[in-house]
């Protein structure tokens, strides 16, 4: 591992400020998992706010979704 942060996990489930701070402690070494609904769209600018991110699809308005989402 790599960087000033190795071995902290961050889990990503904000909007636009919680994608570029996640995206900024994923480039200082963190490993990030970026939460996305399901039927996200991805353009330019939600790409580049991922960058360096795991992702899984959970769909938090249903019961299954939230409790996948426990860890």
């Amino acid at each position: 591992m790599s960087g000033l942060l190795p071995g902290l996990r961050v889990l990503d489930v904000g909007g636009e400020y919680g994608g570029a701070c996640g995206r900024f402690l994923a480039t200082l070494g963190a490993d990030v998992v970026r939460v996305d609904a399901p039927g996200q769209g991805a353009n330019p600018a939600w790409i580049a706010r991922n960058l360096g991110k795991q992702s899984v699809v959970l769909d938090l308005d249903t019961q299954e979704g939230r409790a996948n989402l426990r860890i």
